[in-house]
């Protein structure tokens, strides 16, 4: 910037000269709000907010600025996106995801503008905490009352997220007896989050008439994004009443009696039929009296 000046003085001699004057023109800053943001979250769940971007001074919004967001987690970039303020909202719409663009753990949201002929470039970095979800069970079938006669059976439905089934989801089954293990299986749920379970009794009762009190427990042992969830539940299978047990015993003996029969019975047509075949059969010679010889009786 010049500035021209003329002075006359009494006189009447004219002076003139040129001054340069320095003016120092620089950008604007931008500041950062996030609107409805949150730092922690739990893995199934979504982070919806908006990012306003204004001018530090005015706090007008920005308009038409270009704006690029990277989510980094254990220094790995997992997203990359370019947006543009809008021009009626004035701010940026996210929807973040925890099944695609976040991870478990600490993820970093770093905003980037670039400069240009108004604004200093400007980074903006925020964090974002993904906690593992935990996993919920809903006894769909259990009797806490079981007879000789039937078989254990037991639905769960395994959850997490309030209503997202767990699919595939690996189980083990442990049953316990007076501190003892007697059963032990790993089943997984179905596509609905399902698992079914279905034990005979007779294979923990094993003949025995006295009711026996059964500890049942089931663990999930989680995953990468899941909590591991363990529970226990209780009941009792009616032993083999006394009066069956009895009438098995009889019948059990009767059996043990009748086969004993036979096979005597059996043993002896064997040892008959051997014996009879070890006898040759004798030829019988008649005897013919001599006709040569005379009768002693008779007299000439």
């Amino acid at each position: 910037l010049f500035a021209y000046y003329l002075h006359i003085d009494s006189s009447n001699t004219a002076f003139s000269f040129l001054e340069t004057i320095e003016i120092q023109v620089t950008r604007k800053d931008v500041s950062c709000e996030l609107i409805g943001f949150e730092d922690s979250l739990i893995f199934g769940n979504s982070l919806i907010f908006y990012a306003r971007f204004f001018d530090s001074v005015t706090y007008l919004n920005l308009i038409n600025k270009s704006v690029v967001l990277e989510i980094e987690s254990n220094n790995i970039t997992h997203f990359q996106g370019n947006y543009t303020t809008d021009i009626y909202k004035e701010v940026i719409s996210l929807n973040l995801s925890t099944f695609e663009h976040l991870k478990i753990g600490v993820n970093h949201l770093l905003f980037t503008l670039e400069d240009d002929t108004i604004y200093n470039n400007a980074m903006f970095s925020y964090e974002v905490i993904v906690n593992k979800s935990l996993t919920f069970v809903d006894i769909i079938k259990f009797d806490e009352v079981f007879n000789s006669t039937e078989n254990i059976e037991i639905i769960l439905y395994y959850y997490y997220n309030d209503n997202t089934s767990l699919e595939y989801g690996k189980i083990k089954t442990v049953l316990i007896n007076n501190f003892s293990i007697i059963y032990e299986n790993i089943q997984s749920t179905d596509s609905l989050g399902l698992l079914n379970i279905t034990i005979p009794s007779s294979f923990i009762l094993n003949g025995s008439h006295e009711n026996q009190s059964i500890a049942i427990t089931f663990m999930f042992e989680g995953t990468s994004s899941l909590k591991d969830n363990t529970f226990t539940l209780n009941f009792i299978i009616e032993g083999i009443p006394k009066e069956i047990k009895t009438k098995t015993n009889q019948n059990s003996l009767f059996l043990i009696i009748l086969v004993s029969i036979l096979i005597l019975g059996l043993v002896g047509m064997v040892l008959y039929f051997k014996k009879k075949k070890s006898i040759s059969p004798g030829i019988v010679n008649p005897i013919i009296p001599d006709p040569t010889e005379s009768n002693p009786a008779v007299s000439e």
